[in-house]
Protein backbone atom coordinates (compact mmCIF):
# COMPACT_ATOMS: atom_id res chain seq x y z
CA UNK A 1 0.00 0.00 0.00
CA UNK A 2 1.35 3.73 -1.05
CA UNK A 3 1.85 6.32 1.65
CA UNK A 4 -0.87 8.24 0.01
CA UNK A 5 -3.35 5.33 0.15
CA UNK A 6 -2.32 4.71 3.85
CA UNK A 7 -3.22 8.58 4.90
CA UNK A 8 -6.35 8.35 2.67
CA UNK A 9 -7.62 5.74 4.80
CA UNK A 10 -6.31 7.29 8.12
CA UNK A 11 -7.98 10.43 6.92
CA UNK A 12 -11.47 8.41 6.13
CA UNK A 13 -11.32 6.35 9.55
CA UNK A 14 -10.82 9.88 11.44
CA UNK A 15 -13.90 11.69 9.67
CA UNK A 16 -15.91 8.56 10.41
CA UNK A 17 -14.47 8.45 14.64
CA UNK A 18 -15.21 12.39 14.19
CA UNK A 19 -19.01 11.85 13.09
CA UNK A 20 -19.64 9.34 15.70
CA UNK A 21 -18.69 11.65 18.25
CA UNK A 22 -20.34 14.50 17.04
CA UNK A 23 -23.85 12.78 15.93
CA UNK A 24 -23.77 11.35 19.46
CA UNK A 25 -23.23 14.43 21.13
CA UNK A 26 -25.88 16.02 19.26
CA UNK A 27 -28.16 12.75 20.45
CA UNK A 28 -27.72 13.36 23.89
CA UNK A 29 -28.08 17.28 24.30
CA UNK A 30 -31.62 17.28 22.52
CA UNK A 31 -32.34 14.59 24.36
CA UNK A 32 -31.12 16.28 27.08
CA UNK A 33 -33.54 19.54 26.17
CA UNK A 34 -36.16 17.10 26.10
CA UNK A 35 -35.88 15.75 29.36
CA UNK A 36 -36.26 19.22 30.69
CA UNK A 37 -38.57 20.47 28.46
CA UNK A 38 -40.85 17.32 29.65
CA UNK A 39 -41.25 18.63 33.36
CA UNK A 40 -43.73 21.10 32.14
CA UNK A 41 -46.18 18.25 30.86
CA UNK A 42 -47.93 16.22 32.95
CA UNK A 43 -47.42 12.40 33.23
CA UNK A 44 -51.45 12.10 33.29
CA UNK A 45 -51.02 12.72 29.68
CA UNK A 46 -47.94 10.82 28.76
CA UNK A 47 -47.14 8.28 31.53
CA UNK A 48 -43.91 7.54 30.26
CA UNK A 49 -42.68 10.94 31.16
CA UNK A 50 -42.53 10.03 34.61
CA UNK A 51 -39.85 7.29 33.63
CA UNK A 52 -38.19 9.51 30.84
CA UNK A 53 -37.36 12.26 33.40
CA UNK A 54 -35.50 9.59 35.49
CA UNK A 55 -32.66 9.88 32.85
CA UNK A 56 -31.59 13.84 32.85
CA UNK A 57 -28.30 12.29 35.24
CA UNK A 58 -27.28 9.72 32.71
CA UNK A 59 -28.58 11.77 29.59
CA UNK A 60 -26.08 15.43 31.34
CA UNK A 61 -22.79 13.06 31.90
CA UNK A 62 -23.31 11.77 28.68
CA UNK A 63 -23.54 15.07 26.48
CA UNK A 64 -20.67 16.44 28.52
CA UNK A 65 -18.59 13.08 27.45
CA UNK A 66 -19.10 13.74 24.13
CA UNK A 67 -18.25 17.40 24.26
CA UNK A 68 -15.16 16.79 25.83
CA UNK A 69 -14.66 14.06 23.04
CA UNK A 70 -15.24 16.42 20.41
CA UNK A 71 -12.90 18.92 21.86
CA UNK A 72 -9.92 16.55 22.66
CA UNK A 73 -10.11 15.41 19.04
CA UNK A 74 -10.46 18.79 17.20
CA UNK A 75 -14.57 17.65 15.71
CA UNK A 76 -15.18 20.70 13.54
CA UNK A 77 -17.97 22.80 15.25
CA UNK A 78 -17.63 20.70 18.79
CA UNK A 79 -18.54 24.34 20.26
CA UNK A 80 -22.24 23.62 19.28
CA UNK A 81 -22.61 20.61 21.32
CA UNK A 82 -21.22 23.00 24.05
CA UNK A 83 -24.16 25.34 23.51
CA UNK A 84 -26.19 22.88 23.31
CA UNK A 85 -25.74 21.68 26.66
CA UNK A 86 -25.58 25.13 28.18
CA UNK A 87 -28.86 25.64 26.65
CA UNK A 88 -30.39 23.38 29.74
CA UNK A 89 -28.05 25.37 32.55
CA UNK A 90 -31.45 26.05 34.23
CA UNK A 91 -32.62 22.58 34.46
CA UNK A 92 -28.57 21.68 35.90
CA UNK A 93 -29.14 24.04 38.26
CA UNK A 94 -31.85 22.53 39.89
CA UNK A 95 -30.53 19.17 39.82
CA UNK A 96 -26.84 19.98 40.25
CA UNK A 97 -26.73 23.72 41.89
CA UNK A 98 -23.55 24.83 42.79
CA UNK A 99 -23.48 27.89 45.94
CA UNK A 100 -21.18 29.42 48.50
CA UNK A 101 -21.31 27.53 51.69
CA UNK A 102 -23.53 29.45 54.03
CA UNK A 103 -24.35 29.37 58.01
CA UNK A 104 -27.91 30.08 60.12
CA UNK A 105 -28.88 33.46 60.78
CA UNK A 106 -29.87 34.76 63.98
CA UNK A 107 -33.56 34.94 64.95
CA UNK A 108 -34.26 32.93 62.06
CA UNK A 109 -36.60 30.13 61.80
CA UNK A 110 -34.95 26.65 61.60
CA UNK A 111 -37.35 23.66 59.85
CA UNK A 112 -36.36 20.45 59.43
CA UNK A 113 -38.44 17.36 57.24
CA UNK A 114 -37.83 13.71 57.60
CA UNK A 115 -39.36 10.39 56.49
CA UNK A 116 -38.58 8.31 59.52
CA UNK A 117 -39.73 5.19 58.17
CA UNK A 118 -42.34 4.47 61.09
CA UNK A 119 -39.14 6.18 63.48
CA UNK A 120 -38.13 1.56 63.84
CA UNK A 121 -35.81 -0.05 61.46
CA UNK A 122 -37.30 -3.59 62.00
CA UNK A 123 -39.61 -4.37 65.23
CA UNK A 124 -37.64 -6.41 67.18
CA UNK A 125 -35.55 -2.87 67.30
CA UNK A 126 -36.94 -0.47 69.50
CA UNK A 127 -33.39 1.68 69.72
CA UNK A 128 -34.25 3.10 66.02
CA UNK A 129 -36.65 5.03 67.54
CA UNK A 130 -35.25 6.64 70.57
CA UNK A 131 -32.23 7.70 67.86
CA UNK A 132 -33.81 9.65 65.63
CA UNK A 133 -35.83 11.46 68.52
CA UNK A 134 -32.27 12.56 69.96
CA UNK A 135 -31.38 13.73 66.25
CA UNK A 136 -34.16 15.86 65.76
CA UNK A 137 -33.82 17.49 69.35
CA UNK A 138 -30.27 18.05 68.47
CA UNK A 139 -30.88 19.77 65.10
CA UNK A 140 -32.35 22.66 67.33
CA UNK A 141 -35.21 23.05 64.79
CA UNK A 142 -37.94 25.17 65.21
CA UNK A 143 -40.58 23.52 63.55
CA UNK A 144 -39.72 19.68 62.50
CA UNK A 145 -42.06 18.04 59.43
CA UNK A 146 -42.68 14.14 59.61
CA UNK A 147 -43.63 11.56 56.97
CA UNK A 148 -43.96 8.22 58.12
CA UNK A 149 -44.53 8.15 61.68
CA UNK A 150 -47.09 6.77 63.12
CA UNK A 151 -48.51 8.64 66.22
CA UNK A 152 -50.58 5.91 67.38
CA UNK A 153 -48.70 3.13 67.20
CA UNK A 154 -48.19 1.61 71.04
CA UNK A 155 -44.33 1.94 70.54
CA UNK A 156 -44.37 5.13 69.05
CA UNK A 157 -46.47 6.72 72.21
CA UNK A 158 -44.32 4.82 74.70
CA UNK A 159 -40.79 5.70 73.52
CA UNK A 160 -40.75 8.33 71.16
CA UNK A 161 -43.88 10.83 71.53
CA UNK A 162 -42.85 11.29 75.12
CA UNK A 163 -39.35 12.97 73.75
CA UNK A 164 -40.60 14.76 71.46
CA UNK A 165 -43.70 16.25 73.62
CA UNK A 166 -40.89 17.53 76.10
CA UNK A 167 -39.24 19.56 73.44
CA UNK A 168 -42.13 21.23 71.55
CA UNK A 169 -44.83 22.63 73.04
CA UNK A 170 -46.90 22.13 69.86
CA UNK A 171 -47.58 18.99 68.10
CA UNK A 172 -50.50 18.00 64.79
CA UNK A 173 -50.85 15.07 62.86
CA UNK A 174 -53.13 14.23 60.06
CA UNK A 175 -53.86 10.50 59.26
CA UNK A 176 -55.77 9.07 56.63
CA UNK A 177 -57.11 5.90 55.11
CA UNK A 178 -54.75 3.54 53.83
CA UNK A 179 -52.01 6.83 53.83
CA UNK A 180 -49.11 7.29 55.96
CA UNK A 181 -49.23 9.32 58.64
CA UNK A 182 -48.03 13.04 58.87
CA UNK A 183 -47.09 14.86 62.05
CA UNK A 184 -45.59 18.16 63.12
CA UNK A 185 -43.66 19.21 65.85
CA UNK A 186 -43.46 23.18 66.62
CA UNK A 187 -42.34 26.01 69.47
CA UNK A 188 -44.73 28.19 67.54
CA UNK A 189 -48.74 27.61 68.11
CA UNK A 190 -50.20 25.59 65.94
CA UNK A 191 -53.72 27.35 65.21
CA UNK A 192 -55.32 25.27 62.60
CA UNK A 193 -54.92 22.48 59.57
CA UNK A 194 -55.91 21.08 56.22
CA UNK A 195 -55.45 18.86 54.12
CA UNK A 196 -54.82 20.12 50.60
CA UNK A 197 -53.93 17.46 48.39
CA UNK A 198 -55.32 13.58 49.49
CA UNK A 199 -54.82 10.63 47.20
CA UNK A 200 -55.51 7.10 47.03
CA UNK A 201 -51.88 6.51 49.61
CA UNK A 202 -50.31 9.57 50.42
CA UNK A 203 -51.02 13.17 51.10
CA UNK A 204 -50.39 17.06 52.02
CA UNK A 205 -51.88 19.11 54.79
CA UNK A 206 -51.21 22.53 55.56
CA UNK A 207 -50.38 23.27 59.29
CA UNK A 208 -51.32 27.17 60.28
CA UNK A 209 -48.78 28.56 62.93
CA UNK A 210 -48.66 31.81 64.72
CA UNK A 211 -45.68 33.38 64.35
CA UNK A 212 -45.97 36.63 66.42
CA UNK A 213 -48.64 39.07 65.00
CA UNK A 214 -48.26 37.05 61.49
CA UNK A 215 -49.46 33.50 60.50
CA UNK A 216 -46.74 30.66 58.97
CA UNK A 217 -48.60 28.00 56.54
CA UNK A 218 -46.39 24.83 56.94
CA UNK A 219 -46.90 22.70 54.17
CA UNK A 220 -46.30 18.63 54.60
CA UNK A 221 -45.85 16.59 52.24
CA UNK A 222 -45.68 12.95 51.71
CA UNK A 223 -46.51 12.23 47.75
CA UNK A 224 -47.38 9.34 45.64
CA UNK A 225 -44.45 6.87 46.25
CA UNK A 226 -43.02 4.51 43.02
CA UNK A 227 -45.21 2.08 44.35
CA UNK A 228 -42.59 -0.23 44.85
CA UNK A 229 -42.56 -3.75 47.00
CA UNK A 230 -39.06 -4.23 48.99
CA UNK A 231 -38.99 -7.03 46.45
CA UNK A 232 -38.93 -5.17 43.35
CA UNK A 233 -36.62 -2.19 45.16
CA UNK A 234 -34.45 -4.82 45.98
CA UNK A 235 -35.01 -6.33 42.10
CA UNK A 236 -34.04 -2.88 41.17
CA UNK A 237 -30.99 -3.37 43.21
CA UNK A 238 -29.79 -6.45 41.66
CA UNK A 239 -30.16 -4.91 37.96
CA UNK A 240 -27.90 -2.02 38.69
CA UNK A 241 -25.30 -4.66 40.38
CA UNK A 242 -25.44 -8.01 39.18
CA UNK A 243 -26.32 -7.06 35.83
CA UNK A 244 -23.74 -9.29 34.63
CA UNK A 245 -25.05 -12.40 36.29
CA UNK A 246 -28.47 -12.37 35.34
CA UNK A 247 -29.75 -13.44 32.02
CA UNK A 248 -31.74 -10.80 28.99
CA UNK A 249 -35.41 -12.48 29.81
CA UNK A 250 -34.96 -11.43 33.47
CA UNK A 251 -33.34 -8.20 32.73
CA UNK A 252 -36.15 -7.33 30.15
CA UNK A 253 -38.47 -8.68 32.66
CA UNK A 254 -37.37 -6.62 35.49
CA UNK A 255 -37.16 -3.33 33.59
CA UNK A 256 -40.52 -3.75 32.25
CA UNK A 257 -41.93 -4.03 35.75
CA UNK A 258 -40.39 -0.62 36.60
CA UNK A 259 -41.37 1.16 34.39
CA UNK A 260 -44.97 0.12 34.11
CA UNK A 261 -45.20 0.45 37.66
CA UNK A 262 -42.91 4.46 37.83
CA UNK A 263 -45.24 5.88 34.90
CA UNK A 264 -48.59 4.57 36.59
CA UNK A 265 -47.82 6.25 40.03
CA UNK A 266 -45.83 9.32 38.10
CA UNK A 267 -49.54 9.98 36.78
CA UNK A 268 -51.23 9.53 40.55
CA UNK A 269 -48.38 11.96 41.72
CA UNK A 270 -49.10 14.53 38.84
CA UNK A 271 -52.78 14.52 40.15
CA UNK A 272 -51.74 15.37 43.81
CA UNK A 273 -49.34 17.91 42.77
CA UNK A 274 -52.40 19.61 40.70
CA UNK A 275 -54.17 19.31 43.76
CA UNK A 276 -51.56 21.27 45.69
CA UNK A 277 -50.52 23.45 43.36
CA UNK A 278 -54.43 24.56 43.68
CA UNK A 279 -53.91 25.05 47.33
CA UNK A 280 -50.89 27.45 46.30
CA UNK A 281 -52.83 29.41 43.96
CA UNK A 282 -56.03 30.18 46.82
CA UNK A 283 -52.72 31.23 49.07
CA UNK A 284 -50.33 33.90 47.15
CA UNK A 285 -49.32 36.48 48.95
CA UNK A 286 -49.12 34.41 52.08
CA UNK A 287 -46.03 33.14 54.25
CA UNK A 288 -45.51 29.65 53.44
CA UNK A 289 -43.12 27.12 53.65
CA UNK A 290 -43.69 24.17 52.06
CA UNK A 291 -41.38 20.34 52.63
CA UNK A 292 -41.59 16.56 52.67
CA UNK A 293 -41.16 13.42 50.57
CA UNK A 294 -42.05 14.16 46.57
CA UNK A 295 -40.79 10.51 45.66
CA UNK A 296 -39.75 12.56 42.54
CA UNK A 297 -36.36 14.58 41.91
CA UNK A 298 -35.95 17.73 40.97
CA UNK A 299 -35.98 17.22 37.12
CA UNK A 300 -39.76 16.24 37.20
CA UNK A 301 -43.43 17.70 37.00
CA UNK A 302 -43.93 17.99 40.21
CA UNK A 303 -40.81 20.28 41.04
CA UNK A 304 -41.47 22.59 38.31
CA UNK A 305 -44.92 22.65 39.24
CA UNK A 306 -44.16 23.08 42.63
CA UNK A 307 -41.36 25.60 41.90
CA UNK A 308 -43.37 27.69 39.87
CA UNK A 309 -45.35 29.38 42.82
CA UNK A 310 -42.28 28.67 45.26
CA UNK A 311 -38.50 28.92 45.74
CA UNK A 312 -36.54 25.62 45.71
CA UNK A 313 -34.24 26.18 48.94
CA UNK A 314 -31.97 23.36 48.39
CA UNK A 315 -31.10 24.79 44.83
CA UNK A 316 -30.79 28.31 46.62
CA UNK A 317 -28.50 27.32 49.05
CA UNK A 318 -26.54 23.97 48.56
CA UNK A 319 -24.39 22.47 46.49
CA UNK A 320 -24.14 18.55 44.74
CA UNK A 321 -26.35 16.74 43.75
CA UNK A 322 -28.17 15.99 47.64
CA UNK A 323 -28.70 12.35 47.19
CA UNK A 324 -31.67 12.24 50.30
CA UNK A 325 -33.02 8.61 49.77
CA UNK A 326 -30.74 5.87 50.65
CA UNK A 327 -31.76 2.44 49.67
CA UNK A 328 -31.66 -0.04 46.92
CA UNK A 329 -29.02 2.16 44.53
CA UNK A 330 -31.45 4.90 44.14
CA UNK A 331 -28.90 7.61 44.04
CA UNK A 332 -31.60 10.64 43.87
CA UNK A 333 -33.11 13.35 45.82
CA UNK A 334 -36.31 13.07 46.33
CA UNK A 335 -36.78 15.21 49.41
CA UNK A 336 -37.29 18.99 49.13
CA UNK A 337 -37.58 22.34 50.56
CA UNK A 338 -39.39 25.66 49.62
CA UNK A 339 -40.74 28.77 50.73
CA UNK A 340 -42.55 31.75 49.68
CA UNK A 341 -40.61 35.38 48.60
CA UNK A 342 -41.62 36.12 52.21
CA UNK A 343 -38.49 34.18 53.53
CA UNK A 344 -34.96 33.83 52.01
CA UNK A 345 -33.30 30.92 53.03
CA UNK A 346 -29.93 29.47 54.24
CA UNK A 347 -27.84 26.99 54.83
CA UNK A 348 -30.00 24.48 53.08
CA UNK A 349 -28.17 20.69 53.20
CA UNK A 350 -29.61 16.89 53.43
CA UNK A 351 -27.75 15.48 56.26
CA UNK A 352 -26.16 11.98 54.66
CA UNK A 353 -24.43 11.35 58.09
CA UNK A 354 -27.89 9.80 59.64
CA UNK A 355 -28.92 6.11 58.41
CA UNK A 356 -31.58 5.46 60.82
CA UNK A 357 -34.41 5.48 57.97
CA UNK A 358 -34.71 4.77 54.21
CA UNK A 359 -34.29 8.76 53.95
CA UNK A 360 -31.39 11.60 54.71
CA UNK A 361 -33.53 14.79 56.57
CA UNK A 362 -33.35 17.92 54.59
CA UNK A 363 -33.28 20.92 56.96
CA UNK A 364 -32.74 25.08 56.13
CA UNK A 365 -32.92 28.06 58.30
CA UNK A 366 -34.87 31.04 56.95
CA UNK A 367 -34.72 34.66 57.72
CA UNK A 368 -37.71 36.70 57.40
CA UNK A 369 -38.02 39.14 54.69
CA UNK A 370 -40.48 42.43 55.48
Amino acid sequence: MTRSKKRSNNASKGTLWHSLIWWAGVLSAVLLTLCGLSTFVTPARFPLIGVFVLGFPFLLAAASVFIVLAATFRVRHWWVLLIGVLINAWAVRIYLPINLPQEDVEDGITVLSFNVQNFFATKDDSIYGETICNYILESESDIVCLQEAPHHNKRFLQEVAPMLNRSFAYRDSVELPKSSYLNIYSRLPIIGREIVANGESNHCAAFTLLDGSDTIYVVNCHLRSMGLSPEEKAGFSGIVHDADTLSNSEKRHGSKMLITKIAAASVKRAEQVDKLCEYLERQQGKRIILCGDFNDTPISYAHNRVSSYLKDCYAATATGFGRSFNANSMLVRIDHMFCSKHFKPHACRIDQSVLYSDHYPIRCNFERVH
